[in-house]
């Protein structure tokens, strides 16, 4: 007998269809030959979205299928979620997977019970993430750990694993794990050779946090402790560390609103203030903040960006530590271009030893390779960071400061030269 034929909605792949030769299938076949269909099959959109086996065995015995239409109410994520999420012999790991196919949802409601804030601060989303994770264990009922891995696989994995956690060939914890040491490689690949290289042989084997301290340090730093382990002067990374003089762990990276006052926050929020704006206001003293503010809300200036540069000038004060101010018996070698000449030399002898460094019986040089390609980077960084005046430090879809709102003093210096800038007018 022929029976009306049904697509399959994409949302119903989101569970496995049972092997053919299963017991359950078969079991499942028997049933409806005597008993007949009992439970409906759920269209969504004119097509199947729960009930695909039992659509395949009405067809095989010639049964016309039983269907209904889902509410136009009803979420057809969620509902095929609790449909099927305990109607089958999944485990842990697989549950957990599915569950998070409404992961969304769940960082959504974590942080619509937690409230939002006025004053602008950067809040960060761990709490939310973690009430999240709850959250989403308890539907899939696993552990808080299991449903953990399963973010990370979802949030990092390839498609691949994501694919053989669903259908139950790897353990969400196995594939956490290996996202996790893939990510560490990627870690080990952006650190010096003489680190990168004693990691590759075992000759350290460092924890991952030890190794994300590394990566934190200033380039120089790295260069010191690659020292430290490259004259065996110490043996493991924690020693170098220590050799080093590093024993403390790095200081918690701050909002910048907690910089400014909270009422030169709310009347940020309503000029609508980029994040770069508001890092740069965060480095200025309180009554910088008031008169930067003062000119936008006066109108005088049309953005936050412009307004800093009407108050600081051209040259603002430095963004990081590498950006000092520079002693006044070393100004007027900056005003004639010693930091680009400078800064040109160097690479040109990076140039010059890396062509040497081919030749086996010069491999000492690499060291110095990398010595002077720290050098070369803190010398182009070294002279003042100015507030993009080509964006006015918007810092969307801008080629001159590469989108972060910021130039060094030697990129501005080549701007006013091609776009003939004289300044604010």
């Amino acid at each position: 007998m022929k029976t009306t034929t049904y697509e399959y909605h994409p949302i119903a792949a989101m569970f496995p269809l049972m092997d053919s030769e299963s017991d359950e299938r078969a079991k499942m076949k028997e049933d409806i030959r005597i008993h007949g269909q009992k439970e409906t099959i759920d269209l969504y959109e004119g097509q199947i979205l729960d009930g695909r086996n039992r659509y395949e065995i009405c067809t095989e015995l010639g049964i016309e299928p039983q269907v209904s239409t889902l509410p136009d109410d009803e979420d057809p994520v969620a509902y095929v979620i609790s449909k099927n999420l305990h109607r089958r012999h999944l485990d842990a790991s697989q549950r957990a997977m599915l569950v998070l196919d409404k992961w969304d949802k769940y960082k959504k409601d974590a942080k619509t019970r937690q409230g939002t804030r006025s004053d602008l601060q950067l809040v960060g989303n761990v709490a939310q993430k973690s009430r999240a994770t709850e959250d989403a264990a308890k539907a899939a009922g696993v552990s808080d750990r299991t449903m953990h891995d399963a973010v990370v696989v979802k949030e990092q994995g390839s498609t691949r694993l994501k694919r053989d956690v669903r259908s139950g060939k790897v353990s969400a914890s196995a594939a956490a794990k290996q996202v996790r040491s893939d990510a560490i490689r990627a870690l080990v690949a952006t650190l010096p050779k003489t680190i990168r290289d004693k990691v590759d042989n075992g000759a350290i084997d460092p924890p991952a946090a030890e190794l994300k301290r590394m990566a934190s340090l200033p380039e120089g730093v790295q260069g010191k402790i690659s020292d430290a382990l490259r004259m065996t002067r110490a043996k493991t990374l924690a020693e170098a560390f220590t050799q080093c003089g590093i024993t403390k762990a790095p200081p918690k990276k701050t909002s910048p609103a907690e910089n400014i006052d909270n009422d030169i926050l709310s009347k940020l929020k309503a000029l609508g203030t980029t994040k770069a704006e508001l890092e740069r206001l965060s480095e200025l003293n309180p009554a910088q903040q008031k008169a930067t503010v003062a000119l936008v809300t006066s109108g005088k200036e049309k953005t936050v960006a412009s307004a800093i540069l009407a108050v600081m000038g051209d040259a603002t004060t430095p963004r990081d530590k590498l950006k000092q101010v520079i002693p006044p018996k070393l100004r007027k070698h900056a005003a004639d271009g010693w930091f680009a000449a400078t800064e040109k030399a160097l690479k040109q002898a990076i140039t010059d030893l890396k062509v040497r460094s081919g030749n086996p019986f010069l491999h000492p040089l690499e060291p110095i390779v990398e010595h002077l390609q720290t050098a070369a980077t803190k010398i182009g960084d070294a002279a003042f960071g100015i507030v993009c005046p080509a964006c006015e430090g918007a810092g969307k879809d801008c080629g001159w400061c590469r989108s972060t709102g910021w130039m060094p003093a030697w990129a501005f210096t080549d701007y006013k030269a091609k776009t003939n800038y004289k300044g604010k007018k």
